[in-house]
């Protein structure tokens, strides 16, 4: 194995190199060459509406008929909805996920293709130029008949030459970290990625328990939340909890005809606002304001919720929807009347609407309708790009904001509930990496998914952590093109 032709090659060829979306890394090895793919993502939240379909659909840097297999980890965009996009370009073989992967996905890509469908027509239309849809419903359709779930904490034997177990990652329901065993030359590889690892200073709710991977040849590991400003713990959330509270006394309890936006994602965050405002709420007899979800693929993936569940989370989520609060809008017309009769009656409600970052959603629609009065108020949960509409609300340097090309003016008030990252924080994460955990020793350890400046910071933390613990383990900032032989 000393000859580097011999070695299994790890390539770094997704946008997560240098940033936080559109994971996709590429190994290789043997003669003849084999490849698989870990995480398909797509590229999200960073560019124009031209960029962004440019980067997502640019060449790939390999043939994905060539490819053995893929790997995925979670089912959050930018790991895993760029898949039916290899599908359509050629992939024919396996992709193995977690248990409980499928159902979440296939909504998750349906409305994935119709928002692609939907831009491509934007651009068409704005350039005068034709851009097809990225890839479509069928591409789907597709894609979801080559998953294969794989058990937790079961080592899988895909072939003589690889092997693959999924770890609880406690991010999301049925969120996982991968390790791979590759044979090569008769020597056996363990290369690891941690995918997004939740927020272990939170408590849990409505996903697995994070376990750490125990060593590897390499890890490869998130560093979403590298930055210590950035961090949030259990008080934190005490904080935002209480304020949510005040929000919902001060705007429409106090209030008869005020509103409440949480702009949410529709995959988890949505459920656990909803289980927040139940716990606050359910007993409350001063509260008689309606809740609605108002997200097609919200509801949907509520109803996945309802089968998924087990123990604790089943029963309190099976409360959840029972709660007569609560109420569940899947289209635009039974958004838009809703909102008109509370206006014309002059009583509250509180919606939660996706996206969490208003790049588009019910969310855009009801923040154009909302920001224009001081009786309204806008919380936001958790990071937004700045670039992006929610972030722009957030800063509220302008008394003005444009939607959709329409200037709206900003006199409703906002609210920032930082607490709400479902990564890994700083503190728990450079303890976790540096084998704080009681862990043997990872021999390489290379620093994806987050900003190029932080990782670079971060890193030097890392090895001062790593050194005075008297490891050896190697740590790497990736950056494009960056190829780790093991």
């Amino acid at each position: 194995m000393s000859k580097s032709k011999d070695k299994i090659r790890v390539s770094f060829i997704g946008n997560n190199a240098t940033s936080v979306a559109g994971s996709m890394t590429l190994i290789t090895w043997g003669k003849p060459q084999r490849s698989i793919l870990v995480e398909a993502g797509l590229v999200q939240g960073e560019k124009s509406l031209l960029g962004e379909y440019q980067a997502n659909s640019a060449n790939f840097k390999f043939k994905p008929k060539n490819l053995n297999y893929v790997f995925m980890s979670d089912n959050h965009g930018d790991h895993s909805l760029l898949f039916p996009l290899l599908v359509k370009r050629g992939f024919t073989g396996k992709a193995f996920v977690p248990s409980g992967f499928t159902d979440v996905f296939k909504p998750m890509a349906l409305d994935s293709a119709n928002i692609m469908e939907r831009n491509a027509y934007d651009l068409t239309r704005k350039t005068k130029k034709s851009y097809p849809p990225i890839y479509d419903n069928g591409d789907v359709y597709s894609a979801v008949q080559l998953l294969q779930e794989c058990e937790f904490n079961k080592k899988i034997k895909i072939d003589d030459e690889v092997t693959v177990e999924f770890i609880p990652a406690g991010h999301t329901l049925h969120s996982s970290s991968i390790i791979l065993y590759i044979k090569n030359n008769n020597v056996i590889r363990k290369i690891a990625f941690t995918g997004d690892m939740g927020n272990i200073a939170m408590p849990r709710l409505f996903t697995n328990t994070f376990q750490p991977i125990q060593s590897a040849n390499l890890l490869v590991s998130e560093t979403t939340y590298a930055d210590s400003k950035r961090s949030a713990n259990g008080k934190d959330r005490e904080k935002d909890i209480e304020k949510i509270k005040s929000i919902v006394y001060d705007y429409v309890i106090d209030k008869p005809d005020g509103k409440i936006l949480f702009p949410t994602f529709s995959f988890m965050r949505t459920q656990i606002i909803l289980s927040i405002l139940y716990d606050l709420f359910y007993p409350d007899e001063k509260f008689t304001t309606p809740i609605y979800v108002a997200s097609p693929l919200a509801c949907k993936i509520c109803d996945v919720f309802d089968t998924h569940l087990e123990g604790e989370d089943a029963e309190k989520w099976k409360m959840i929807r029972g709660w007569s609060s609560v109420h569940f809008i899947k289209d635009f017309d039974t958004l838009e009347a809703t909102l008109n009769k509370h206006n014309k009656d002059g009583t509250s409600a509180i919606f939660l609407a996706s996206s969490g970052f208003m790049v588009g959603g019910y969310s855009v629609y009801l923040a154009e309708k909302l920001l224009p009065s001081a009786k309204n108020l806008l919380a936001f949960c958790g990071y937004a790009t700045p670039t992006s509409l929610a972030g722009k609300i957030k800063q509220k340097k302008t008394k003005t904001i444009t939607i959709n090309g329409k200037v709206v003016p900003s006199r409703a008030n906002v609210v920032n509930l930082q607490s709400f990252s479902s990564h890994i924080q700083h503190d728990e994460l450079l303890k976790l990496l540096s084998g704080g955990y009681g862990q043997a020793s990872y021999e390489k350890i290379a620093l994806v998914h987050g900003d190029f400046d932080g990782k670079v910071k971060f890193s030097e933390e890392l090895r001062n952590e790593i050194s005075k613990r008297n490891r050896t383990d190697k740590v790497i900032v990736v950056n494009k093109g960056t190829e780790i032989l093991v």
